[in-house]
């Protein structure tokens, strides 16, 4: 329990891509996991692994259920967020999965206003709105981005 920061070297056999935790010093308590490639979500709430002495597989439960309350909180800032912004200027702003997730809860959003308000031109109008989505994509992919972009 003293030697918090060994799990990293473990966390990918634990968690599918985590590869590590960040640690505050000197307290030793954890603030965000970060990816393979990189991308970085702080937690919603501090967890303390060396408070009370918990054994390791007590607080890394706790950072399991951080972890998702953490990412449901990304989540749902992203899908809060899509309506906010340029969907291109979206893309860069949130993790991948985030992305991923809050177009999949758009796109249903989106193709049931469009059949309500239009019937079965609906789809044909949102098929058109689509293929501009992806237009627009195809060009921000084109530029030069860096790698977390």
């Amino acid at each position: 329990t003293k030697e918090v920061e060994r799990v990293q070297d473990f966390l990918i056999k634990v968690f599918e891509n985590v590869h590590r935790l960040e640690f505050r010093h000197p307290e030793k308590t954890i603030h965000a996991m970060e990816s393979k490639e990189g991308e970085k979500i702080d937690f919603s709430e501090l967890v303390d692994p060396v408070k009370d002495n918990k054994g390791v597989e007590y607080w890394m439960g706790e950072v399991e259920d951080m972890m998702k309350v953490s990412v449901r909180r990304v989540l749902y800032e992203s899908i809060q967020d899509y309506i906010e912004r340029k969907r291109t200027e979206w893309i860069l702003c949130h993790p991948a999965q985030t992305i991923l997730n809050g177009s999949q809860v758009h796109w249903t959003k989106e193709v049931e206003d469009h059949i309500k308000e239009h019937g079965s031109k609906g789809a044909k109008m949102y098929f058109d709105v689509l293929n501009d989505q992806l237009m627009e994509t195809v060009d921000l992919v084109r530029q030069k981005l860096t790698k977390m972009q």
